[in-house]
């Protein structure tokens, strides 16, 4: 029996009960982001590196193509000698946003003849605000945390340093801002069909936004995720229509999917087997292998400084000297004690019907999946999946499969904080733990 929480506990907490908006929400991660991205919407700041390589000329071209010439870009006669453009999933012409800004832009601005480079910039910028509003309605929504952690944990996936890392590679902020509400109508879609039809819909969506490794890793662990509740669901013996939902569900969500992304999907198939990316030898596909060393970057995200090539050890990684962003996966020093915390208190209650403490399991299993898979050459998990299964010999950069558990660590976050505040006592009894993980951080930081 658990005892309940006395009175001045209660009242302590009663902020805990205080029922925040979905549009509450929302104003407040549009204010934060506009507190931290204002030089950039003022035109004092830019982005940069892929920004000015790829992504603004292919956004400019379109509008060049579309907005004044209303035409289709078929091919680019400006980049990488008449480059296919239309065909190719990395330039995201399809992808609602990217054709709603042309159309804005030449309405407002009728006699334009250039794509104000603030254009694209802003809207990648808004896509942050998304990104955490979509935690904060999964946790709201399937997990049943209260508003005020949810608002919090929100922040640390929409705003932490692995997004603050990719800015500069708006198609990586697109999917992955999508991510949390695809895996919001995944677990809506496990009880209904029409929360699997939104589901195919949004995530056919996601397939135009660009960055196809992204989609295959994230349809890889939507994936994983409804296989994991089927499992759980044939443990707890229900009936066979019961257990076998939500894998029907989802199939119907990945066959909603490919309609909609099949203008830029069946295309993508008859170029890709006409590219270098028709087959990648493993020492390719596992370029960008998480380097044991660079997991120090959970704790310390500039512990190799800005260029860490020259703290490496070299011939051990090709990617020694570029990628470097690539390996951050920080997300707040208290934010990751907290969620190892939220893991750790819910591990116990696991077989329960609480719905934070029901798929920690599934939180832990695929983030050591996730770490083996990420160090690439190092482990072999990479390996298995370029020589056994389909699509996987085509991609590299093994060490994004952590996003993941930046992901998964997010909405720990949230788990933990919500038990620590709702019992406070645990900070007395969990003082070993408290103590040893700050002592951690402090000595890798004071290194």
């Amino acid at each position: 029996m658990i005892a309940k929480p006395s009175r001045s506990t209660r009242k302590a907490n009663w902020w805990l009960t205080v029922n925040i908006k979905v549009r509450v929400a929302a104003t407040v991660y549009l204010i934060y982001g506009i507190l931290v991205y204002w030089p950039i919407l003022i035109g004092k700041r830019f982005f940069w590196e892929d920004f000015f390589i790829q992504e603004y000329p292919i956004r400019e071209f379109c509008f060049y193509t579309l907005g004044l010439r209303h035409t289709i870009p078929f091919w680019n006669p400006f980049s990488w000698a008449w480059s296919l453009l239309l065909s190719d999933a990395q330039t995201a012409f399809w992808y609602p946003c990217n054709l709603l800004e042309i159309a804005i832009t030449h309405l407002i601005f009728p006699t334009i003849k250039h794509l104000p480079i603030l254009v694209p910039e802003t809207v990648t910028l808004l896509h942050l605000p998304l990104a955490a509003l979509g935690v904060f309605y999964l946790l709201r929504n399937q997990f049943k945390a209260s508003g005020i952690i949810a608002l919090i944990a929100g922040i640390t996936f929409g705003f932490g340093a692995r997004m603050v890392a990719e800015q500069n590679h708006p198609m990586e902020i697109l999917q992955l801002s999508l991510l949390p509400w695809e895996v919001l109508l995944t677990m809506i879609s496990w009880k209904s069909l029409r929360g699997a039809i939104g589901l195919g819909l949004l995530f056919g969506i996601s397939f135009l936004a660009g960055q196809p490794q992204t989609f295959l890793l994230i349809a890889l662990f939507l994936g994983t995720f409804t296989l994991w509740e089927t499992t759980r669901r044939a443990l707890e013996r229900n009936s066979k229509q019961s257990t076998i939902q939500p894998l029907f569900h989802l199939a119907t969500a990945f066959f909603v999917a490919t309609g909609v992304a099949a203008i830029q999907f069946l295309p993508l198939l008859e170029l890709t087997q006409l590219s270098a990316r028709q087959h990648l030898s493993y020492l390719d596909a596992s370029m960008g292998s998480m380097h044991p060393f660079r997991f120090i970057s959970f704790f310390v995200p500039k512990f190799f400084g800005e260029f860490p090539g020259y703290l490496m050890p070299k011939n051990v990684d090709r990617s020694n000297g570029m990628w470097y962003w690539e390996g951050t996966f920080y997300w707040g020093v208290l934010a990751e004690i907290l969620a190892l915390f939220g893991i750790i208190r819910l591990w116990s209650r696991r077989k329960s019907s609480d719905p934070r403490a029901r798929y920690v399991g599934f939180f832990v299993a695929f983030s050591i999946f996730a770490v083996a898979y990420s160090m690439g050459s190092y482990t072999g998990v990479q390996w298995l999946f370029w020589k056994f299964i389909p699509i996987f010999d085509h991609i590299r950069m093994p060490n994004r499969m952590l996003w993941f558990v930046w992901f998964l660590g997010s909405l720990a976050t949230a788990f933990g904080l919500e038990e620590l505040i709702r019992e406070p006592q645990l900070l007395q009894t969990y003082k070993r733990y408290f103590y040893w993980s700050s002592a951690i951080f402090i000595l890798l930081n004071a290194l």
